[in-house]
């Protein structure tokens, strides 16, 4: 694919979980990945599987993708986006995270089904 991507949960679940493999090529390389999505693809692997699972997936994500962290300009940006969209907060945060980066999010969630623009939309 040759761009680094912000993926989502929605992409890690798709990929690391269910072996979807429309993603393939899109985690052959390094992408940005959010502490929120962090947070939340743990809980929901660990919640689905086991501790050992979520513990293997989470090292194998952080190993092979970059880490974004949470600044004060993104914070205001995805609170307000939140509000005009009504997303999630992870959701916001990552989309805002894309921008800010400079490149698209990768997702196959349907509330970005009508934020087109600059969202890789795969099921």
């Amino acid at each position: 694919m040759g761009m680094k991507y912000v993926a989502d949960t929605y992409a890690l679940i798709e990929w690391y979980l269910r072996g979807n493999p429309r993603y393939e090529g899109y985690f052959q390389e390094k992408n940005y990945v959010t502490t929120l999505t962090l947070l939340e693809f743990y809980h929901l692997t660990y919640h689905r599987t086991d501790k050992e699972t979520a513990d293997a997936f989470y090292l194998h994500i952080t190993r092979d993708n970059e880490t974004v962290h949470l600044d004060h300009d993104t914070i205001k940006a995805a609170g307000i986006l939140k509000e005009k969209k009504k997303l999630s907060y992870t959701d916001s945060v990552n989309y805002i995270t894309s921008k800010t980066k400079k490149t698209r999010l990768l997702t196959g969630d349907e509330d970005f089904r009508n934020l087109r623009e600059d969202i890789e939309f795969i099921k």
